[in-house]
């Protein structure tokens, strides 16, 4: 019998996701739309984006995380599907305009790549870990993309030249498709097909023609499923359960194609014409953890995370998969209990000690105790930088005041002409 608070808890997490069906997210200048269907079901405006240039979907904690493009800087947020909440992850990386992430919820890593470099960053970091990440890999061509196969646990990457993957480590290099063409510029991964897809735009007597192009993982049994002459780039791809996705420039256009051989035939899922952000349109599909491995032998690094209640009782224990980060037991009642590994509590250890911790954009780590710390933005001080700069500076005048004189702070203000910015509350 599951216990009653698990089953609320889990209807909680899955409530506003389900609020609304999706079956891709469009990235706008500003903010976020979801489709379904062909039909935009729900837009959630970020106020504090200015260009969301890259998109990412974590199906395991249901986020979508985005890098926005500022005036000198990129910052890496995540968007909470759940709770609607905004937590910013990485504040100061490249201003790189074609800057694309992955995420891989079996390690907490995120990876992002610009033009010659790709850096991977913990969101199980540390007080010590520095915002920009790690350097993980120099690239000696231009990178257009990046991609994630978690079950293996490599990285892809694409550039005119090559395809190539490595260790999310770093290590194991590899080229898996060498050959040079016009444009390659989107790659995907799809753990339930075990297939790569990227699109390629190419000259043909000498006229432009874009193709959608596969291989399995390793970069064998190449085929090209579609292609269209007279076409403009695809600078976005994203795949489902059922369906390919991708983005064309000229149009700001997004496409769908089936990944079923006999309905190859494209149509058209959204239109932005006359958009001054073609970039910022990128694309994210929904595509749950259960749907991507279904069939899929050794990839526990992902099937752990899948609900316990939506699969057969025969195919999976609850000890292996109920407690999202910690250790499962039985108490004497028969009932769940998780020992939560450091970092993390809730009755599933489903909550991050940094979760929501941090105010107004400040940035959390974990210090050595797996207690959450604030890195705080010049305007905001305090353990959590709940307090504005200012008012943090007029408190402590108050405090040298008060020690000072030991005399009613007003007064003492007024003898000493201090003309101060603090607000009068504060006295």
């Amino acid at each position: 019998m599951y216990n009653p608070r698990v089953l609320v808890l889990v209807a909680l997490l899955l409530g506003y996701a389900d609020s609304f069906s999706w079956d891709i997210v469009v990235g706008l200048s500003k903010g976020l739309a979801f489709y379904h269907n062909g039909t935009l079901t729900h837009t959630e405006k970020i106020p504090s984006a200015e260009y969301i240039v890259s998109l990412t979907y974590d199906p395991v904690h249901y986020r979508v995380l985005f890098a926005d493009k500022t005036i000198s800087k990129m910052e890496i947020s995540s968007f909470n599907l759940t709770t609607r909440k905004i937590q910013r992850l990485v504040t100061t990386i490249s201003s790189e305009y074609y800057l694309r992430i992955v995420f891989d919820p079996a390690t907490q890593l995120l990876f992002w790549k610009d033009a010659s470099y790709i850096f991977s960053y913990s969101l199980n970091r540390t007080i010590n870990e520095v915002d920009y990440g790690k350097t993980l890999i120099s690239l000696k061509h231009y990178c257009n993309d990046i991609a994630l196969d978690s079950c293996g646990g490599f990285i892809y990457w694409i550039t005119n030249y090559q395809i190539e993957r490595a260790r999310l480590d770093g290590s194991g290099r590899e080229v898996l498709i060498n050959s040079f063409v016009h444009e390659r510029r989107s790659l995907v991964i799809d753990q339930h097909t075990q297939k790569l897809y990227w699109t390629e735009t190419t000259q043909v007597n000498g006229v432009k023609q874009l193709s959608l192009e596969s291989a399995d993982f390793d970069g064998k049994n190449r085929a090209t499923l579609y292609t269209e002459r007279n076409a403009s780039l695809a600078s976005s791809l994203a795949v489902s359960k059922d369906s390919i996705y991708w983005q064309k420039n000229s149009l700001v256009s997004i496409w769908r194609s089936q990944k079923n051989q006999s309905q190859r035939v494209p149509i058209k899922e959204y239109s932005k014409a006359g958009s001054s952000c073609w970039y910022c349109h990128h694309i994210v599909a929904n595509y749950t953890i259960e749907e991507q491995t279904q069939g899929v032998k050794n990839c526990d690094r992902l099937q752990r995370f899948i609900p316990y209640n939506s699969k057969p009782e025969s195919t999976v224990s609850i000890s292996q998969t109920y407690c999202l980060n910690g250790n499962y037991s039985v108490t004497a009642e028969g009932q769940s209990k998780c020992s939560c590994k450091p970092g993390y509590s809730g009755e599933r250890c489903e909550l991050d000690a940094c979760y929501q911790y941090c105010l107004n954009d400040g940035v959390c780590s974990l210090n050595m105790k797996s207690e959450p710390v604030c890195r705080c933005t010049e305007e905001y001080k305090g353990g959590r930088c709940e307090v504005p700069a200012f008012l943090m500076k007029c408190m402590q005048t108050v405090s040298l005041l008060k020690d000072m004189l030991n005399a009613d702070v007003t007064s003492a203000t007024r003898e000493l002409g201090l003309q101060s910015t603090c607000d009068s509350t504060v006295f």
